[in-house]
This record gives C-alpha cells, sequence and structure tokens, in this order.
C-alpha cells in the first residue's frame, strides 16, 4: 500500500516537474520574441532618428519626413509594448512553473515520509 502511494506521488511529482519544465521552455521562447521585438523597436528608433535628422537637412521635405519619423516611433511604441506584454506572459509562466515546482517538491516529501 504504502510502496503504491509512493509510487503515485513520484509519477505526480514527475509529471508536475515536466509541465514546469514545458512553461519554462515556453516563457523562455517569449522572451526570445521579446527580444527580438525589442531589437527591432530599436531599429526603428534608429531609422526615426535618420529621418529626423534628414528633416533638419531637407527643409523642403521637412513635413514629410517628420511624419515618416513620427510613424516609425509609434510602430517603434507599438513593437515595445508587445514585447513587454510578452515579457509579462512569460514572468506569469515562470511563475506558474514554481509553483508546479514546489507542488512537486511536496509531493516527493510526501513520497519520503510514506516511504
Amino acid at each position: 500500500m504504502q510502496i503504491a502511494v509512493t509510487r503515485n506521488l513520484n509519477a505526480g511529482a514527475l509529471i508536475l516537474s515536466a509541465v514546469a519544465l514545458i512553461l519554462n521552455a515556453v516563457a523562455l521562447i517569449l522572451s526570445a520574441v521579446a527580444l527580438i521585438l525589442n531589437a527591432v523597436a530599436l531599429i526603428l528608433n534608429a531609422g526615426a532618428l535618420i529621418l529626423s535628422a534628414g528633416a533638419l537637412i531637407l527643409s523642403a521635405g521637412a513635413l514629410n519626413l517628420s511624419a515618416g519619423a513620427l510613424i516609425l516611433n509609434a510602430g517603434a511604441l507599438i513593437l515595445s509594448a508587445g514585447a513587454l506584454i510578452l515579457n509579462a506572459v512569460a514572468l506569469i509562466l515562470n511563475a506558474v512553473a514554481l509553483i508546479l515546482n514546489a507542488g512537486a517538491l511536496i509531493l516527493n516529501a510526501g513520497a519520503i515520509f510514506f516511504f
């Protein structure tokens, strides 16, 4: 009886650990996507700065270039917001993984106790 309970607790702990590992992997992927979005946002900001400099030099086309810079800055802000959301999701998944790991530790402790 005790061996069966111990095996069931160990199996439950292994399943929770596996789910926690999967959630950690998903969180890492989301963090990587967030980093890529931040890099794209930085590139767009650099483009916006170049367009702003061009707007200062070319007074005839200053309005069009400034509009382009504003559009690029808006795109960069949207990408940064998306990156922040992905980071928040990654943090939530990490928290869930930590909770599952805690559950696995509790089940392991129960298995040791019943053993």
